[in-house]
């Protein structure tokens, strides 16, 4: 056993033990000795510090940090001025932590992979993408490269798809027309400049349109003045870079359109400014607003009428709920109508409609007059409140009794689920009789449906009505389907038609053009009936509506031509070479008892008859019954009418002028056994011819003997007419050769005579002199003189003559003509009747009219007419005012002429009764100004303008040719739509073609700013 090393305990008195003791401390704690103390004091040492060596191995105190070093980027050692230090990393690298690394090596990944953790959350290389990304099918598809990485496209089917866009720019663009002689350029850029985006099928690319434009030299594509032509403007996928043009159309390959023009002559394009027409072909992507460019289409759709679809079934029902049909009567006429389909852009659901049933379907009288209930009346019961019919009158005018009218019914379709609604139009107009009402002969029918309700209204049907004002009751004539069709007009103007009957150059004139068939329905009548049983069957029409054939007996039986009838015909005509016709009193041949022709009027009274009258009298009489009527026999051409032997003639017989009776080769004599006289008078002339083979040829040897039978020989009188003795007429006898008792003696002619003519004895008249002395006598005939000149009182003017002795004195009579003659007129000198030369005043004078005013002057613009005394002229005014131009001018606001301030924007809102307007939109300020161009005639004018008000709209100025004309404040507490101010009043001087400004001048002092909404501005002239 080793010696013990342990210190023993010290015993008093024991210097041997004490010996040990030592003993053992010089060898526990001597040089070589390495003692062991549960704790050990050094006084020498620094509290709370290291203990270290010095270079003499002493022991004395140190801080940690001079034993302990980091490494920069790695470990951190910081001395915490205790002795002690604190290690840290240069960023947290804990369990938790999110380090960040410029870079990391991790030598077990893979090469040009990906990384992702594994099943344990190491870090691994992905060999393949795909199994972390997956596509969807008909979307995206997503194929492995066979490197790490993989290739995303859309599906086929959606590529397909995005096809639809192929042909277009994604930006707005702006193609432009300019002129520098003698070039015709068109310039395209994005609107507002910059380069454009193309989408062609193979991708999209960018065409270069800034600094500079991309062009094209449109001079060879230009037409003439008179005869434009249409140019095609596009860019091709094969050339992406380059404007091409075309006269013909647009190209069958891929392209996108840029515009569509139409040009004149290069010289009229430059002066006109551009082209007759240029449409820039825009499908851009969205608008300025955002807004994408299917909501455009959309917004272009719903313009259009709403389209029926299907249902909608419109019956009525009368007082009583039961259903009124046509033919028959109620005093109360309800609606009712099927539930149906409606499409807006969408197709929407049409309710069940029932007036009688339901007490919330009520109908709305859309013109009912004003005094009448006004637009849009409500309705229970048509009868009730439809009494007028609109005439453009606040009062319409009353439906009379038995008269007949039209009503057009059309719905508005609200969405699905809200309450829909049947309106009513009131005629212009009513009829006498039901096939006009039904007709519509005149277009009293009113088909429109009102602009507010454009893509919601659509027509249902047009009824026929008949009033019986006892009751009063209304009769159902009938019905026009008219679902899936247009309303003619969309602007809220009647519709206005022509009678048929009115047509010019049309077959089937005299019966209104309403009995046509269509082709296609004879055709199938005729296949029905087949072919005809027999000879001499006749094909008509039954009362059913058919076709049937008839035999001869059953055909005139049909027609009322048959045994026992009394058929009415306009007009007969036998034709035959030997035309007979028989009065028979039964189907055997024999004498008819009574049998004769009669003539009837109107009111079926008999006026005369040609026959046999009475029964057992043999007389043929030809009689006349009517108070003044005649019977003529008459032929035309070479015809003769020929009285024969045995004639007897009694009464009257009257020639009319230019006719005459002609007795041929046979002795005449006409007398009386009894006392009386024979008149020969006409109108004319009184001709006697005999001995001529043709009557009235003029030849020798044809006399006419007037003579008086009496005892003794020589007591007659005889006319000689013929070409021997040149025409003379000779008076023979011994006493009074010829007396004419009358006022006097014309002959159209010349008088020859070898003698004097004298009157009361006295001579007036010789072959060389007129009687001296000679009063109260004249010569009325016109002729001529061979020599001399008249002598004595000159002729005056209303005789045919100068009132002078002389032609120069004629001229002298008249006023002296200065200066140009174009400057004075030919008249008459109302003093003294005289034809006078007048000198015009301040305008041209009228010739040959004696009216008030007597010149042009102050009547410019206007038309002469004739006055209502019908005996002259004068000058009116044209109705709607004078001259070109006059009467109303509507200004088309979203179209200005130019722009002086601010950015103008069109804009649509159904709020706005015709839909469009145009606002200051962006960069809104006080002086915005914009300008129109039109037509105004002299005279006084109104104008009425229709705009928004709201909160931040301004005051609008409105100016003709720099007059300010109208001032209007648009400023409201709260927006409000189609407010109509108006202005009286308003002079234009002169007529010509106007500048109309707008602008915004200043602002009421509610206004929060200086916007302006314009809808409408008319001029309408008053005087």
């Amino acid at each position: 056993m080793g010696q013990s090393l342990d210190i023993p305990r010290v015993i008093k008195d024991d210097w041997k033990r004490l010996d040990l003791i030592i003993g053992k401390i010089k060898l526990k704690l001597g040089r070589g000795a390495s003692p062991t103390f549960t704790s050990l004091t050094i006084t020498g040492l620094t509290a709370s510090r290291l203990i270290a060596t010095d270079a003499s191995k002493a022991l004395e105190s140190s801080d940690l940090v001079n034993w302990v070093a980091g490494t920069a980027n790695q470990v951190v050692v910081a001395d915490d001025s205790d002795g002690t230090i604190t290690l840290s990393t240069p960023q947290d690298i804990h369990t938790g932590a999110s380090p960040t690394f410029v870079g990391l090596t991790l030598s077990g990944l893979t090469a040009t992979r990906l990384m992702a953790t594994g099943s344990s959350k190491e870090a691994a290389s992905v060999a393949n993408l795909t199994s972390w990304i997956a596509g969807t099918t008909d979307h995206i598809s997503v194929a492995d490269d066979g490197d790490g990485t993989v290739t995303l496209n859309l599906d086929t089917n959606t590529r397909t798809l995005l096809g639809s866009f192929n042909g277009i720019f994604l930006e707005k663009l702006n193609f432009t027309i300019s002129y520098s002689s003698p070039t015709v350029t068109g310039s395209l850029e994005q609107d507002g400049g910059g380069d454009l985006i193309q989408k062609f099928s193979d991708g999209y690319t960018t065409l270069d349109c800034t600094d500079p434009v991309l062009t094209i030299d449109l001079t060879t594509y230009v037409g003439t003045d008179a005869v434009p032509k249409e140019v095609f403007v596009y860019i091709l996928q094969s050339d992406k870079t380059t404007i091409v043009a075309s006269n013909t159309d647009w190209p069958a390959t891929e392209h996108i359109k840029i515009a569509n023009l139409l040009l004149k002559s290069a010289a009229t394009t430059g002066s006109d400014g551009g082209a007759l027409v240029n449409r820039n072909w825009n499908d851009y992507a969205f608008g300025s607003d955002s807004q994408g460019h299917i909501t455009h289409i959309e917004d272009r759709i719903r313009q259009e009428p709403s389209q029926w679809n299907s249902g909608v079934a419109l019956t009525l029902k009368n007082s009583a709920g039961a259903a009124l049909t046509t033919g028959n009567s109620s005093t109360a006429v309800e609606i009712v109508t099927s539930v149906g389909t409606v499409y807006q852009l969408h197709k929407h659901t049409f309710p069940a409609f029932d007036m009688y049933t339901v007490g919330t379907d009520d109908a709305h009288v859309v013109n009912q007059p004003i005094d009448r209930g006004g637009a849009y009346e409500t309705t229970a019961d048509l009868v009730t409140d439809v009494t007028h019919y609109d005439d453009g009158s606040a009062s319409g005018v009353a439906i009379g009794n038995n008269k007949y009218f039209n009503l057009v019914l059309w719905g508005v379709q609200n969405r699905s689920g809200e309450p829909s609604h049947v309106m009513i139009n009131l005629p212009t107009g009513q009829y006498n009789n039901e096939a006009n009402a039904i007709s519509d002969v005149d277009g009293t029918s009113v088909f429109d449906i009102p602009a507010l309700f454009k893509g919601m209204g659509f027509l249902i049907a047009r009824l026929t009505f008949k009033l019986s004002t006892s009751g009063p009751e209304w009769t159902y004539i009938a019905q026009e389907d008219l679902r899936g069709q247009i309303p003619p007009i969309s602007a809220g103007v009647s519709v206005t038609t022509t009678d048929h009957a009115l047509l010019a150059n049309l077959t089937f004139a005299l019966a209104g053009h309403t009995g046509f068939q269509a082709q296609g329905d004879v055709l199938d009548d005729l296949n029905t009936l087949g072919a005809v049983g027999a000879d001499s069957e006749f094909l008509v029409g039954t009362g059913a509506g058919a076709l049937a054939w008839e035999n001869a007996a059953t055909a005139r039986t049909s027609l009322g031509v048959g045994t026992g009838d009394s058929p009415i015909f306009a007009g007969t005509t036998i034709f035959s070479p030997m035309p007979i016709l028989v009065f028979k009193d039964s189907n055997s041949v024999g004498d008819a008892s009574v049998g004769f022709l009669e003539w009837r009027d109107s009111n079926n009274t008999r006026l005369g008859f040609f026959g046999n009258s009475s029964s057992g009298n043999d007389d043929l009489l030809w009689k006349n019954e009517s108070s003044g009527g005649h019977i003529s026999i008459e032929t035309t051409g070479a015809g003769e009418v020929k009285i024969l032997a045995n004639t007897v003639v009694s009464g009257t017989i009257t020639l009319p002028l230019a006719n005459e009776i002609n007795f041929r080769d046979s002795d005449i004599s006409i007398g009386s056994t009894v006392d009386g006289f024979l008149d020969i008078t006409a109108d004319t002339e009184v001709d006697f011819f005999y001995n001529n083979a043709d009557v009235g040829d003029a030849v020798d040897g044809q006399s006419l003997y007037i003579n008086r039978r009496a005892a003794e020989g020589d007591d007659y009188i005889r006319l000689y007419i013929d070409n021997a003795r040149k025409g003379l007429i000779g008076f023979s006898g011994a006493d009074d050769l010829l007396q004419l008792v009358a006022a006097g003696l014309t002959v159209n002619g010349t008088i020859n005579t070898t003698g004097v003519y004298k009157v009361d004895d006295t001579q007036v008249l010789s072959g060389t002199t007129l009687g001296a002395n000679v009063v109260n006598s004249s010569l009325t005939s016109v002729g001529t003189i061979a020599t001399g000149t008249w002598q004595g009182t000159t002729i005056a003017i209303n005789q045919g003559g100068t009132g002078q002795t002389t032609a120069q004195a004629a001229i002298d009579a008249l006023s002296a003509v200065s200066g140009a003659t174009n400057e004075h007129v030919l008249t008459k000198d109302t003093a003294t009747g005289n034809a006078v030369f007048k000198t015009s005043t301040a305008g041209t004078t009228f010739i040959s009219l004696t009216d008030t005013p007597a010149n042009y002057t102050g009547d410019a613009g206007k038309y002469a007419k004739v006055n209502a005394g019908e005996d002259g002229l004068e000058f009116d005014t044209p109705a709607g005012g004078g001259g070109a131009g006059g009467g109303t001018a509507r200004i088309f606001v979203w179209s200005p002429d130019s722009v002086t301030q601010g950015t103008w924007s069109i804009g649509m809102a159904v709020v706005h009764i015709y839909g469009g307007y145009i606002i200051n939109l962006t960069g809104v300020a006080n002086g915005d100004e914009i300008h129109f161009s039109t037509y105004l005639g002299a005279g006084t004018y109104t104008l009425k303008m229709m705009k928004q008000h709201s909160n931040s709209t301004g005051i609008v100025d409105i100016y003709i040719d720099a007059a300010e004309v109208a001032s209007f404040d648009t400023y409201s507490s709260s927006p409000s739509y189609n407010n109509v101010s108006t202005q009286t009043g308003i002079v234009v001087g002169a007529g010509g073609v106007k500048d109309i400004k707008v602008i915004v001048d200043g602002k009421n002092a509610s206004s929060s700013n200086y916007y302006a909404v314009i809808q409408d501005m008319v001029f309408y002239r008053t005087a």
